[in-house]
């Protein structure tokens, strides 16, 4: 993935992700350690987790970093 060609302040990724029955502990553990990561990243404002619902499987992630590329340089 390329370099953005803007540098614009105030960015967020947000990710999706259907665990499957039975792994979600071992998710939590991916959870913890993917935003303890970011959290080390030049610019980076904090992270979201939004467990699932009642009936739901999915979790959403958000990142938000200060500029484009700090976020492009986390993500590489």
């Amino acid at each position: 993935e390329s370099p953005p060609a803007t540098d614009d302040p105030s960015v967020t990724l947000s990710a999706t992700q259907t665990v499957l029955p039975g792994r979600e502990r071992e998710f939590e553990t991916y959870l913890r350690g993917v935003t303890a990561a970011a959290a080390t990243f030049p610019g980076h404002l904090g992270s979201q987790i939004l467990r699932p619902g009642r009936g739901s499987r999915e979790y959403r992630v958000v990142f938000r970093f200060d500029r484009e590329s700090n976020l492009h340089a986390w993500k590489q």
